[in-house]
């Protein structure tokens, strides 16, 4: 074998058949020349020894001094020793000018340590004038993997919309063998949520990774943080155990560092050996390692939170809500708690779009070190609905045209990118109801805002001009699920208690109730119940106006459908997406029966049958205004936030939708009863209970203002 059949190896990825030729090659060619190469796949066969040792020999045979420092260089920022590898990078620059694919080297090598050392600027600069000589030599697939990189770079700042759209950019650049191309791929889709999604993608890569130690370890690594985030702890602690094995063989600290973090954050019983492990993260770069690992251990030793206080000023958004976080669990005083819990909620409101799963979470806990801080029902009320953070999709017809297209030819390889492409585009609202004007408004009703600290279930409750907190107790997620079959125990927790008397009720529900079948409860039978997804939102709820028409659709496929639709009493709509979103815009009452799939690892992709394909919550963002009443009678579709949130944000005052399986034939009943009583002018949730009554719940609601 030549040097050049190893060199074409290289090309292609694959580093075994590489090392084979380039060994082969040793006594037929320039000796200096193949022990660089040598040190090259050993580098990326995850062995910077043996890429220290090649590098030796190489120098021995004159090789030349400038791309032997690069990847001296190069091999530092593959063990974690960023600060040195920009230091040998940068100090080569200026003998590699006249070699510019080295030169290019160089600055994706220094651009990669820059981003893990958060010098992100800086990263992106060497990024694109890599890119720029690339191009210029012609080189589109590493022009591509420019491209990638900067998504690094977006992800390091917590940008995770533009890091998913210069990752999508690139795929097409770079060849489908490139797992270390999914690796970070998966990253920004673990940090916007997106565990399943990640998951697979780590799944495409760890096989691509055979001869490459080193990518193979990274891989292990991120299936393990999806596993944590997944709540799946016995498989996060086996991949780190496995990872941990990988990166010690490697001998690479900064990401030994990393894959011991994640093993004690599986199982936190050793508080010294966080404080040291966390230590190690800061010193190789693993800053966010470093900080939710402290957070973690500083649950049971919160002198720890010291060492996080510092972050308020950090380059990310997440690290800067969690210096806010450390310094209101330090507070001493009730302003200085305060003060940093508004704070922190400020760089989550700001960058909630860009943050991803994680805005939610933290924006819950800085919520309950306030509560915990204070005795006003009317404050708590406030700080519950301060931590509300509701995403909207922006609208993008192109790419749920083409997402349509590819669903229906069962093209999935394209169903999933365009379902990708449109998940980054979301802008967050922050519209918390101040707790006078919900007081002023709720008249002879009753809210409930319902708030998760920790596992402890809170309630505040507005009625006859009075604010109350209610502590509730231990709540089990799990319960929720089952709401139709635990409907009694769950009333008698969570409802009862309160005192609500015979009036209506408005709730306001918590995270993780979305599953919970309200009128399956016995406190809700036969009352009007309105569910809306904040205070602020039922507010606005109860000022939208009446529209200009009504109509109903049926969709395919659906025994009852028809005989629903010609019975609920409106004109007969035509069923494609475009002309029932056409029809709908600024409408008074929309009736669609129709087959409803929830997607659980998607909610916003949950969508309705129609003649020409899903209707997703997506496609509502088309709207100028909403309809008023929006009735969807499907299956399922009420578990998905995005219908109700986009409906209430364009104007809507309600929609009536099902969080269960709907048996079409029964369906009928409830749907025309609650027509009727709507057109003898009762209120919907009203029109509803009424209607439930008589003919089972079904488990439709009311969400918005009924």
């Amino acid at each position: 074998m030549s040097h050049t059949e190893a060199l074409e190896s290289v090309e292609r990825g694959d580093y075994p058949r590489a090392l084979v030729a380039a060994r082969e090659a040793l006594s037929e060619a320039d000796a200096g020349q193949v022990r660089l190469t040598l040190a090259w796949i050993e580098l990326e066969r995850g062995n910077p020894r043996g890429c220290a040792r090649e590098l030796r020999k190489a120098r021995e045979f004159g090789v030349s001094p400038a791309r032997a420092r690069c990847l001296d260089g190069l091999r530092l920022c593959a063990i974690g020793a960023y600060e040195q590898a920009v230091t040998e990078l940068s100090a080569v620059m200026d003998s590699l000018q006249a070699d510019p694919k080295w030169l290019s080297n160089a600055l994706i090598g220094r651009g990669v340590a820059r981003g893990y050392l958060l010098r992100l600027p800086a990263a992106d600069r060497d990024f694109a004038e890599a890119a720029r000589i690339l191009t210029h030599l012609g080189e589109h697939e590493r022009v591509a993997t420019c491209i990638h990189n900067r998504g690094f770079v977006a992800l390091q700042a917590g940008d995770l919309p533009t890091a998913l759209e210069l990752f999508e950019q690139a795929s097409d650049g770079i060849r489908a063998g490139r797992a270390e191309a999914l690796i970070d791929h998966a990253s920004a889709l673990l940090a916007a949520g997106m565990t399943r999604d990640a998951s697979a993608l780590l799944e495409r890569a760890e096989p691509l990774l055979a001869g490459r130690a080193s990518r193979l370890a990274e891989a292990v690594l991120a299936a393990g943080y999806c596993a944590l985030r997944a709540g799946d702890i016995d498989h996060a602690a086996s991949e780190a155990k496995r990872a941990q094995e990988l990166f010690r063989i490697q001998r690479r600290p900064a990401w030994i560092a990393a894959a011991d973090a994640l093993a004690l954050r599986t199982n936190l019983v050793d508080v010294s050996a966080a404080r040291r492990v966390a230590d190690r993260c800061l010193r190789w770069g693993k800053r966010t390692e470093a900080a939710e690992l402290l957070l973690d251990a500083a649950k049971v030793a919160p002198d720890l939170l010291t060492k996080l206080e510092g972050e308020r000023n950090a380059n990310t958004a997440r690290l800067r809500a969690i210096g806010w976080l450390a310094r209101a669990k330090l507070a001493t005083t009730s302003q200085a708690r305060t003060a940093a819990c508004r704070a922190g909620l400020r760089v989550i409101t700001q960058y909630a779009a860009a943050m991803g799963a994680g805005a939610s979470e933290l924006a819950a806990e800085l919520a309950a070190v306030a509560i915990d801080g204070t005795r006003r029902a009317r404050t708590v009320f406030g700080w519950i609905e301060r931590q509300r953070i509701t995403l909207l999709p922006r609208v993008h017809t192109a790419d749920l045209v083409q997402l349509r297209a590819a669903e229906s030819n069962g093209d999935i390889r394209n169903a999933v990118r365009f379902e990708n492409r449109l998940r980054r585009r979301v802008s967050a609202i922050h519209r918390h109801g101040d707790v006078d004007r919900v007081r002023a408004a709720i008249g002879d009703r009753f809210l409930v805002n319902y708030f998760m600290h920790g596992r402890e279930l809170l309630a505040c409750t507005i009625a006859d001009g009075q604010v109350r907190s209610h502590r509730l107790g231990p709540l089990d997620p799990v319960e929720l699920r089952y709401s139709a079959e635990l409907s009694e125990k769950l009333d008698a927790q969570i409802l009862e208690p309160l005192g609500i008397g015979d009036r209506s009720l408005v709730i306001i529900p918590a995270t993780g109730m979305s599953d919970l079948v309200w009128a399956a409860l016995p406190s809700c039978s036969g009352r009007p119940v309105s569910v809306a997804p904040s205070a602020g939102a039922w507010l606005s709820a109860t000022r939208s106006t009446p529209g200009t028409s009504t109509f109903a659709v049926a969709g395919p496929e659906l025994v009852h459908a028809q005989r629903e639709v010609a019975l609920v009493g409106h004109p007969t709509g035509k069923s494609t997406v475009d002309e029932v979103l056409a029809d709908m815009d600024g409408a008074d009452i929309v009736h669609i029966a129709a087959h409803g799939t929830f997607r659980r690892d998607a909610p916003m992709f949950s969508c309705l049958r129609l003649s020409d394909g899903p209707l997703y919550g997506y496609d509502l963002a088309r709207l100028k205004r909403a309809p008023r009443i929006l009735v969807l009678s499907a299956c399922e579709v009420a578990r998905a936030d995005v219908f109700a949130n986009v409906l209430l944000d364009r104007g809507g005052q309600a929609l009536i939708a099902s969080s269960m399986p709907v048996p079409d034939e029964a369906a009928v009943d409830l749907m025309v009863a609650f027509h009727q009583h709507l057109k003898a002018g009762v209120a919907p949730a009203k029109a509803l209970a009424d209607a439930q009554a008589r003919y089972g719940h079904l488990g439709f609601s009311c969400w918005g203002s009924g």
